[in-house]
């Protein structure tokens, strides 16, 4: 498992707070393009783990979510409680609409209680997204937000990788 300093979380143009994760930790190399389904991928210029998707949730759990109060509660939280993430063997082709990619699934420590905290503090009872790394994305396209366990039944089958 690693552990991230502070400055690799970041908000996104769309306000997901994501990880940085830097090509050298992923579990293996990967090629450049990966062939499923007569579908061919390309792997991503780089990696991030979506630790809140504000706009998705906003979205799912019609909430207001705002960046700078997620933002504060979050870098507090790790002071305390540092996320650390790993990476699984598992594997899954994700399909939504005409997006297709494949995600690595994580492993992780504390992601959980800080959404236990966020469903305190608002009163809440948001599920935890499910975290993965998008590895392959359809050429000038973007990943799929999973953001709880029904999504990844309904979006995603387990696919066995073998570096091609």
């Amino acid at each position: 498992m690693f552990t991230f300093k502070p400055e690799k979380y970041f908000f996104s143009p769309n306000k997901t707070l994501a990880l940085e994760v830097d090509k050298e930790i992923l579990p293996q190399r990967f090629p450049n393009v990966f062939m499923i389904n007569d579908i061919e991928l390309v792997l991503k210029d780089s990696f991030h783990i979506s630790i809140f998707p504000i706009c998705e949730l906003n979205q799912r759990y019609h909430t207001l979510f705002i960046e700078e109060e997620i933002g504060k509660i979050f870098f507090d939280f790790i002071k305390e409680n540092p996320i650390e993430i790993g990476f699984s063997s598992e594997f899954r082709f994700v399909v939504e609409g005409d997006l297709k990619s494949v995600v690595i699934m994580c492993e992780h420590k504390n992601i959980t209680d800080f959404y236990k905290l966020i469903n305190q503090i608002y009163n809440l009872n948001i599920e935890m997204p499910v975290p993965h790394v998008t590895l392959y994305i359809l050429k000038d396209k973007f990943g799929i937000y999973l953001l709880d366990r029904s999504d990844v039944q309904l979006k995603s089958k387990e696919i066995v990788f073998n570096n091609q």
